[in-house]
């Protein structure tokens, strides 16, 4: 495996996100003119709500997870991209940053939305939370489709076409977000395990050169982090006023294996 680079930027720039949330922490505003979201007033999550522009602060600052392994993704990519040996020219994440780039984007989203759902719980801000974990899992969808069609097919599905089948998905998903959102996370859990059935037929019809490993911990990080949010969303684990929150303990360990799915697809060749 090539080396991993922390990029000085990805760094400089999370630092900067930090300094403009603090400060923002401090402008007095509320958001009583908003449509609240579907959760309000008793049901988001354990955490207190809060007078002023951040409702939830736990849930809001540990938000930042997404936004860090974003722009480090971004940085690595940009390297591979420069730097990927004949043995990874086969592999997008190493040779296409259109790759690496989007599901860095996706990252971005979810952890701009997620600050922005828990500092407003708005329906605006519940609807830019969930897009980015949307915009997520149909990556991962359509991209293990692509690797399992090039698997049985020997050949690989044309760009344009997987470009089609994003953009189709995502505007269905949206409005299925503004007029069905009390669906929004079975419809999650349902392209959850959507994206995983390619997987499963890769492995059955043969043995990829890739470190599975890190799916493994992918799935590990991710069954312990969908553990505690129930435990949060239920209350029975709960301590209102404590920046001890098990929903901002799924957005860390989400973040978490968001970055070790990148790492396993990054590996494969």
């Amino acid at each position: 495996m090539s080396k991993l680079i922390i990029s000085k930027a990805a760094v400089l720039i999370f630092l900067m996100i930090i300094g403009l949330t603090v400060a923002i922490s401090f402008v007095n505003f509320t958001w009583e003119s908003w449509r609240p979201a579907t959760c309000m007033p008793v049901g988001c999550f354990c955490e207190a709500l809060r007078d002023g522009i951040i409702r939830q602060p736990a849930n809001t600052w540990s938000s930042l997870g997404f936004i860090l392994i974003a722009l480090l993704i971004f940085g690595q990519a940009r390297r591979d991209v420069s730097l990927a040996s004949p043995s990874r020219k086969t592999n997008p994440f190493m040779n296409q940053p259109i790759v690496p780039g989007l599901y860095a984007f996706s990252l971005m989203v979810i952890g701009l939305g997620g600050m922005f759902y828990h500092a407003s719980l708005t329906f605006v801000g519940q609807f830019f939370d969930l897009i980015g974990m949307y915009f997520f899992v149909v990556f991962a969808l359509l991209y293990n489709i692509k690797r399992w069609y090039t698997v049985t097919r020997e050949r690989t599905i044309p760009t344009s076409i997987l470009a089609l089948a994003y953009l189709i998905l995502m505007l269905l998903l949206a409005y299925a977000l503004m007029v069905f959102p009390e669906l929004r996370r079975y419809i999650f859990g349902a392209l959850i395990v959507l994206a995983l059935v390619p997987e499963f037929l890769i492995r059955k019809k043969s043995k990829p050169m890739i470190q599975t490993g890190y799916l493994s911990a992918t799935l590990a990080i991710g069954v312990t982090a969908f553990v505690i949010w129930i435990l949060d969303n239920a209350k029975i684990l709960c301590v209102p006023y404590s920046w001890l929150q098990g929903h901002a303990a799924w957005h860390i360990l989400g973040a978490l294996a968001t970055g070790s799915l990148y790492l396993y697809y990054r590996s494969e060749r």
